[in-house]
């Protein structure tokens, strides 16, 4: 378009032949333009200049330098704070939890209150988790020193690069904690990771709840942990809202796998027996539904049909006002009508169009259905496949009370099957 290139003109033939040229000159422009934007990134980050979008927690960039990191007055000492508490021994859990207790603003909202961050989906749930606070605590920047480049992009993906390869420039900025206390804390932590693994004799099972199980009064995912006992373990699904945020700030909500499968399994039984007949009917496609069908589409083609008729004679309308057979009045009026009409039988064949998607999908979703309950016939225990296909949502309440939401409707099957 810029070149005025035009393949039904004969005179841009010449146009047309240097196109590819200079297609090649542009490409080969923009890849050496990029090849030195890197090139001055790699520059930067080896004398030691930040180069990031944001600042560490912890830190501002300096306002007349932006590659410049300064200590942040309000955030630095949350993060003293939780180099201390983990220095002393403290765990995660129990570093989020203090930190949730005091009401410290996570580093996602702090910065969406400083308006560094302005999409309000971007700052997070507002509760301090396990994973922020191990990545605050296993990073260098907080000693001083600079390291970067743990990352490379290739095709538009990111990939991490190896230790040996990251780009470390010591005293570039103001420490927020020393050198000996942040080595300790790694040593705790590796200490801490050691003996986990040594008490992890068995690994854990595939976790078929995950996404899928919540907690009614919370509304957190639940937590699958494995207790180990003398002669063997077992799984529990519970809250650790208590744990994270504070007694009182949910209720004490748990139950056993097993119970928890046996319940659902059960359940889910129950709801497919429900509905087989009408489920066997529908994806063998019953009378009533090749009908229903048969006469949706007859009405599609029907309405198809006079749809294009009526728009070939709202085209003739301008003939007929050219030639005088009709006034200028009678044809504007005309012209609306049909296309008043035309739009409402677009609606209607869109309608139908619908109600077809539906039934097919209905047709698929039995077929499904009957599939997943030979299944459970033969094996009455629920997969990770089973689950994910069938149950939506699962929500659990103290003294057990369990609430599952299915995929399937069984008053929609038991409807279809009564007309």
């Amino acid at each position: 378009m810029n070149d005025n290139y035009d393949t039904a003109d004969k005179d841009s033939i010449h146009t047309g032949i240097m196109l590819p040229l200079k297609n090649m000159i542009n490409e080969a422009y923009a890849k050496d333009i990029s090849r030195k934007v890197r090139a001055q990134q790699q520059q930067l980050m080896q004398e030691g200049g930040f180069n990031g979008s944001r600042a560490p927690y912890g830190y501002r960039k300096h306002p007349d330098d932006c590659h410049k990191l300064i200590v942040d007055p309000e955030a630095a000492p949350v993060v003293a704070q939780i180099f201390q508490w983990a220095h002393k021994g403290d765990g995660l859990n129990t570093i989020v939890k203090k930190l949730n207790l005091q009401g410290i603003s996570t580093p996602s909202h702090y910065a969406f209150e400083k308006g560094i961050i302005k999409n309000p989906k971007q700052k997070g749930s507002g509760q301090w988790q396990t994973f922020t606070v191990g990545k605050i605590l296993t990073d260098e920047v907080y000693t001083g020193d600079m390291v970067q480049g743990k990352q490379k992009s290739i095709d538009h993906k990111q990939y991490p690069v190896p230790r040996e390869e990251w780009i470390v420039v010591r005293g570039t900025h103001e420490p927020i904690i020393s050198r000996e206390v942040f080595d300790a804390v790694q040593q705790l932590r590796k200490q801490v990771a050691q003996t986990s693994v040594a008490q992890r004799k068995t690994a854990y099972s595939p976790n078929i709840w995950k996404g899928k199980i919540f907690c009614g009064h919370c509304g957190r995912p639940l937590h699958r942990q494995k207790s180990q006992y003398i002669h063997g373990h077992a799984y529990y699904l519970h809250c650790i809202t208590q744990s994270r945020m504070g007694k009182g700030t949910c209720r004490i909500v748990s139950v056993p796998e097993t119970e928890l499968l046996e319940f659902a399994t059960a359940y889910v039984c129950s709801q497919l027996s429900l509905i087989m007949d009408a489920a066997v009917s529908i994806s063998m496609g019953n009378a009533f539904q090749r009908e229903k069908k048969e006469r949706i589409s007859h009405e599609i083609t029907a309405a198809r049909r006079e749809n294009e008729k009526r728009l070939t004679f709202a085209r003739s309308l301008y003939e007929s006002l050219v030639t005088g057979t009709i006034t200028k009045d009678e044809y504007f009026s005309m012209k609306t009508d049909y296309e008043e009409k035309s739009a409402a039988a677009k609606v209607r064949i869109r309608e139908l169009e619908s109600q077809l998607a539906e039934m097919s999908a209905l047709q698929e979703q039995a077929s499904s259905l009957v599939t997943d309950a030979k299944k459970l016939g033969r094996n009455p225990k629920l997969t990770a496949e089973l689950v994910d296909r069938l149950i939506q949502r699962i929500d659990l309440y103290e003294g057990r009370q369990i609430t599952i939401t299915l995929r399937f409707s069984s008053n929609m099957f038991l409807e279809v099957l009564a007309s």
